[in-house]
């Protein structure tokens, strides 16, 4: 029973089946530059549907074949396949060349006759090409996906750069490439917001990255220069810059809050303009999920909030008395005395509250004796308590730097 069980939930996860009902090329679905020819197949494949069990849908596929012999890529599981879900004519490129692929990417081109295949991206890495030389900034992203006609022109043209994957930047003129360092420091996560140019940093590509806990006070820009590859970033504060979470970044806003400065070595770093909010007098950094510091028994949630004053150990323990019902622990065997370091416990999540005079920072850790969600909720609870009473002002008397 449990087999026949297992076997019936494969076929449910399944959208379209290895099995072909039928394959037909399309006469009219294709195209041709120089020796290089993509042809659209007609097929149809078996799926399974809760409602109506199985059912037959057809879809299209796409070869693309040199001399008359079809080019494989790299497909699922490893396997190499000529079969993709597109393929599209480079125009304006100088010699013969197709882009093709379904979840990676492949440039096919023609040199002097001789068949040149150039693996851009890995399979699995995404899905998007788009242009970044549009009047616009960023072109429409191209989707690459499961279609159930081949009426879409099998051809892109409107610019010259092209950037592939969200990860390689592609010279349709030269069919030069270059990969993007896309290396984001531990503790960072994608957003989840689109990506755009910068204009004024010569044309760079910007992403917007969220800490680990999403707070707006501990985002991180990253910028890539699609010329050298090389990337720039930069940790920050986004309430500073007047927007009260994460949203995608455009050419103004990033022109009003942020530039590239040339150091005295000659290079070029990002940093935060005083613009019209002045950054804040104190920094937030969150340590939770894969960047969390491991302890004896495993990861502990951290908080650091800097540079403050002793005193701001005493202010938030008292704030969070009073507004999280947090309950003092008794101290244990080891533990410094005086006013620079408590124990407390929230939700049953114990934490330990420490002064680091070297850093003039307030560390907030969670403590062994609670699930990872119980610390990560009660930690993350914490922070932003300190933040909207930073924000009111309240507990600025306690930052190192007060008088802002």
């Amino acid at each position: 029973m449990r087999t026949l069980l297992r076997a019936a939930l494969l076929v449910v996860t399944s959208l379209i089946t290895a099995c072909r009902a039928g394959e037909a090329r399309i006469p009219d679905g294709g195209a041709r530059i120089g020796g290089l020819v993509i042809e659209a197949l007609q097929r149809s494949g078996r799926n399974f549907d809760a409602n109506q069990g199985f059912t037959t849908t057809d879809y299209v596929e796409f070869r693309v074949l040199h001399g008359g012999r079809a080019i494989a890529v790299e497909g699922d599981f490893g396997k190499r396949s000529p079969d993709v879900r597109d393929a599209w004519v480079l125009v304006g490129a100088s010699r013969p060349a197709v882009l093709m692929g379904s979840s990676g990417w492949t440039l096919v081109a023609e040199h002097e006759g001789r068949l040149e295949v150039t693996p851009l991206t890995p399979h699995g890495s995404g899905t998007t090409v788009q242009w970044m030389d549009w009047p616009e900034g960023l072109g429409p992203a191209h989707h690459s996906r499961l279609r159930t006609d081949a009426k879409d022109p099998r051809r892109l043209e409107g610019g010259r750069r092209l950037l592939i994957g969200d990860q390689v930047v592609l010279d349709v003129d030269t069919l030069q490439w270059r990969r993007l360092d896309l290396r984001v420091p531990p503790g960072y996560k994608d957003s989840g917001v689109a990506p755009t140019l910068w204009p004024a940093a010569g044309g760079a590509l910007v992403r917007l990255y969220a800490g680990e806990a999403n707070s707006p006070h501990d985002a991180l820009l990253v910028v890539s220069d699609p010329a050298t590859g090389g990337s720039r970033t930069l940790a920050f504060d986004l309430g500073t810059t007047g927007r009260p979470g994460f949203a995608s970044p455009d050419a103004a806003w990033l022109d009003e809050h942020f530039e590239l400065v040339t150091g005295p070595d000659g290079e070029r770093a990002l940093s935060q303009r005083a613009g019209r909010t002045p950054p804040a007098p104190w920094q937030f950094r969150y340590q939770f999920g894969a960047a969390a510091p491991v302890g004896p028994e495993g990861p502990v949630q951290r908080l650091t909030l800097a540079p403050v004053l002793p005193s701001m150990l005493q202010a938030a323990l008292a704030l969070s008395h009073a507004e999280l019902k947090t309950k003092d622990m008794p101290l244990r065997t080891g533990d410094p005395a005086g006013p620079g370091f408590a124990r407390v416990s929230m939700w049953l999540a114990p934490m330990v509250f420490r002064f680091d005079a070297a850093t003039q920072a307030l560390v907030i850790v969670s403590e062994d004796g609670s699930s990872p969600l119980d610390a990560l909720a009660a930690v993350r609870e914490v922070g932003s308590l300190l933040a909207d009473r930073l924000n009111d002002g309240s507990l600025r008397a306690h930052l190192a730097d007060h008088r802002r």
